[in-house]
């Protein structure tokens, strides 16, 4: 594939996980303070799902007020969870104001989006190499919403763009929680030929965890398999058992009350089995997994209260502490990054 096989390819992955996407923030943030760089100047792809595509694209999206930096840090993008989750999931006396079989609306989640990515950025756009996946209602297939500076250079394979703080709120729509994202029909950059109209849902309907996603788009930027050097952040797992699902009706499997078991099952049935993939795909010297046990009675996807958000920064910070030679081994790494002069990565 023409790739110098001495030159490694560092790509970020981050999971679906709602309120949960704090803890790779929080992971991501320690990093960044460790390497002294942004992040897109260190990572040659970064690949997020759900609340993960939210944090790849502001660490990607360029700053409306200066367009060589990023939208968000990822202190940013720790603080929106922080600060914004209560917006994004409003509850009341510590009930959630979505009824039963309704979504939340979608209208503080595209605000808050359009505050910190900013309006104007698409995936074409974007400061290193992104993917973000969704799954389109319509045509009942995966999208991969990608872009980026290596994206840009193969023009053989033009890709359609989306504006990324569009892409972060289509990945988002998780089923029963948020509304699907409508995107309108468009023309690809450097194509004649007409897109169709998507009706985009959360990725984690099939790539809960995007990292083999992000593995299957490095021969299109002309990059051996063998170079890859994954850093994949999971939102958290549970062992939770579900002793009563046996009886479940189908209101048991979607059940709010119960945290709606059905999406919880599938994200980390996807997650687990893609992290087993990766593994393989690439070799375990060369993937690094942030796994995050959840608590028992912890881990809803929309629950943004004080006492859960407390409740997660401290299981981020147990990981920083418990896993300090993965983020010295990284920092490292990241901190000896080149540029490749082939590709203006590190804009």
């Amino acid at each position: 594939m023409g790739d110098d096989r001495a030159t490694p390819r560092y790509m970020l992955t981050m999971d679906g996980g709602g309120i949960r996407g704090l803890i790779p923030a929080l992971i991501l943030a320690n990093l960044e303070q460790r390497v002294g760089r942004p992040l897109h100047k260190c990572f040659d792809l970064i690949a997020g799902t759900s609340t993960g595509g939210i944090i790849a694209a502001g660490l990607t999206a360029p700053s409306q007020h200066d367009p060589k930096t990023a939208a968000c840090t990822a202190r940013d993008l720790a603080d929106l969870y922080r600060n914004d989750g209560k917006r994004i999931f409003p509850h009341v006396l510590g009930l959630s104001q979505r009824l039963p079989g309704f979504p939340y609306s979608a209208r503080p989640l595209e605000k808050i989006l359009a505050e910190r990515i900013g309006t104007t950025a698409t995936t074409r756009d974007a400061l290193t190499n992104i993917v973000i996946p969704a799954y389109d209602l319509l045509g009942r297939a995966a999208v991969f919403m990608a872009g980026g500076p290596g994206y840009n250079a193969a023009t053989k394979d033009p890709q359609r763009t989306f504006p990324l703080h569009v892409a972060a709120r289509a990945t988002s729509a998780a089923p029963t929680f948020f509304p699907p994202a409508p995107i309108s029909a468009t023309a690809a950059v450097g194509s004649t030929r007409a897109q169709p109209n998507l009706l985009l849902v959360d990725g984690g309907v099939f790539a809960n965890d995007p990292t083999i996603a992000a593995i299957t788009e490095a021969p299109k930027l002309g990059w051996d398999i063998g170079n890859l050097e994954i850093l994949s952040l999971s939102t958290g797992s549970s062992n939770l058992p579900y002793e009563s699902a046996g009886h479940w009706s189908i209101f048991g499997w979607v059940n709010p009350f119960r945290r709606v078991p059905i999406v919880s099952i599938l994200m980390q049935a996807g997650s687990s089995t893609i992290s087993y993939q990766a593994k393989r795909l690439v070799g375990t010297a060369h993937y690094d997994r942030a796994d995050v046990p959840l608590s028992p009675n912890g881990g809803g996807l929309d629950d943004a209260s004080p006492e859960h958000l407390d409740e997660l920064t401290k299981l981020a910070d147990d990981w920083i502490v418990d896993h300090e030679s993965v983020l010295d081994r990284w920092t490292e790494k990241l901190r000896a990054k080149r540029s490749d002069p082939k590709l203006p990565l590190a804009a």
